[in-house]
């Protein structure tokens, strides 16, 4: 009975030991300096398995991967560097600059000290619906993947197809002026003027728990040279 205990012990410890390993691995990735230095590309750009990674240079501030899946999506990765090379956070971000889903914060030694569930602050209205409404609206295609952001790699550089479009959330109180019409919650969709869209500026705003279009604003824009 006595070696039974012990040897179940011994299982746990050695179980706790391997998912310690694991969360210690995920925790401690690091900046590649090396496949930077001798990329021939500024950034580089390296494909693991399904996921196209572009590499920016390390600074005295740190340095940032942006992650892009080559299955269809409009969601890409983000993984900031400490300057010393270890990750500080990672999370995911839709409509160039938005954060959504959980992200996680490191410190300098790569261990976890935090974590932020970036979709509890919206309303009702969730970023799948938005992205609906703007391919309705026609605009984007989630089917194709027309609209969204990708890298392109040529002979020597690193170049972009753009997002069509930029996210933000609001909050009554908070990032917008509170009157009585104010709805809780706000989402500004934004189809920035370029060629494609013969430089027309267009934004939505749509109330964030009712999916109301609240208004629509569209300028002729041309992009100065």
């Amino acid at each position: 009975m006595k070696q039974k205990i012990i040897l179940i012990i011994a299982l746990c410890l050695i179980n706790a030991c391997n998912t310690q390993n694991k969360n210690n691995n995920i925790m401690s990735e690091k900046y590649d300096f090396e496949t930077v230095k001798n990329s021939k590309t500024d950034p580089a750009v390296v494909k693991k398995r399904e996921v196209i990674v572009v590499m920016y240079s390390m600074t005295e501030t740190g340095a940032y991967y942006l992650e892009y899946s080559t299955a269809i999506s409009f969601y890409k990765t983000v993984k900031n560097f400490h300057p010393n090379g270890m990750i500080k956070s990672r999370g995911s971000v839709v409509g160039k600059d938005l954060s959504v889903g959980l992200w996680r914060f490191y410190d300098e030694k790569g261990n976890l000290i935090k974590e932020v569930d970036e979709d509890k602050k919206f309303g009702k209205i969730q970023v799948n619906n938005i992205l609906n409404f703007i391919e309705k609206e026609g605009w984007i295609n989630l089917t194709t993947g027309v609209g969204r952001e990708y890298p392109i790699l040529k002979e020597n550089y690193i170049d972009f197809e753009n997002c069509r479009f930029v996210l933000s959330f609001v909050q009554k109180g908070k990032d917008i002026p509170v009157t009585e019409n104010d709805p809780p919650f706000l989402w500004v969709i934004r189809i920035p003027s370029e060629k494609w869209n013969n430089f027309y500026d267009t934004t939505y705003f749509i109330d964030g728990d009712t999916g109301e279009v609240l208004s629509k604003e569209t300028i002729y824009s041309p992009i100065e040279i």
